[in-house]
């Protein structure tokens, strides 16, 4: 199991793995770190990261940090991310960046052999991107989004870009959309009861 840790005395904040029965609790990479993922294969990780950007600029990027090698390659340069999803065949990273000097976000892709980035979809202003996940054959990627007025749900999009498809529609926060292995079921939390609990959306019988 891969995690983030803020640090505490003693030990420096950054990726840490440990084992699923509590054992071999380990440093990977120190750092303030975003959001990041591990690559299909297991070799490596991929992360956003904050540094320094066009001299005056202290922003967040991706980069890749070969597991064996321990050798960390930056992807993107001044992109911002905030949430990200690593396509199922290894080859690109799905993100969403804060667009500078707007407050509209964007989902991105990166290639991560050539670094060419395409845009995905632009946002109003109305609209902030919450959560992500991408879906076991990486046709779909699942978006927990913020609108305007206090609606927070989850939608599903073509990873090719195009139009949003609701999956919630309600006065619940909806958030933290997961595909499940087979890919036929989407799981979020939600506190439309007043307490927040998982639930399961069928995508095949949207129900």
């Amino acid at each position: 199991l891969y995690y983030t840790h803020g640090g505490s005395p003693g030990r420096f904040g950054g990726i840490r793995r440990i084992r699923p029965d509590g054992t071999d609790d380990q440093a990977v990479v120190s750092g303030g770190f975003g959001d990041f993922a591990v690559t299909p294969d297991g070799t490596g990780l991929i992360y956003a990261k904050g540094g320094v950007h066009d001299k005056f600029y202290f922003q967040r990027d991706l980069y890749h940090y070969d597991l064996a090698t321990g050798a960390e390659t930056q992807l993107t340069d001044g992109e911002r991310p905030f949430q990200l999803a690593i396509t199922p065949d290894g080859n690109s990273v799905i993100y969403a960046r804060y667009n500078l000097g707007e407050s509209t976000p964007s989902i991105r892709r990166v290639n991560i052999e050539t670094g060419e980035i395409t845009t995905l979809k632009d946002f109003t202003p109305d609209y902030a991107v919450e959560g992500m996940s991408l879906s076991p054959d990486g046709s779909t990627v699942a978006l927990s989004i913020y609108r305007r007025g206090g609606y927070s749900d989850i939608y599903t999009m073509p990873t090719s870009g195009g139009d949003l498809t609701p999956v919630t529609q309600d006065r619940g926060t909806d958030t933290g959309p997961r595909f499940s292995p087979d890919g036929q079921y989407l799981f979020f939390s939600s506190d439309r009861t007043g307490v927040y609990n998982l639930y399961a959306y069928n995508l095949g019988s949207n129900a």
